[in-house]
């Protein structure tokens, strides 16, 4: 959390009759807050395929931790660049 009390970043992970809702939702989120949002979405034809990307005991992925670590990097990133251009204090 910032001092504001704003998560720095936030990772989403959804899938099915929910996606469209929720890519609206973390689209919103993201700008509304000015906050990376990461988007652990599986798109998948079988439950295999699922389990093998779902970072599960044997997976071979793990998209939510992906998605994860790609919103703390632009988190991380957005920082530099706010401190780089923050405006003198008075």
């Amino acid at each position: 959390m910032s001092g504001s009390g704003r998560p720095e970043a936030v990772a989403v992970d959804a899938a099915g009759p929910r996606l469209g809702l929720v890519a609206t939702s973390r689209s919103r989120a993201a700008l509304d807050e000015r906050t990376p949002v990461g988007n652990g979405v599986l798109t998948c034809d079988t439950v295999e395929q699922a389990a093998d990307r779902s970072g599960g005991p044997g997976s071979r992925e793990h998209r939510g931790w992906e998605a994860t670590v790609a919103a703390l990097d632009a988190a991380v990133v957005l920082a530099g660049v706010r401190h780089r251009h923050a405006r003198p204090e008075s």
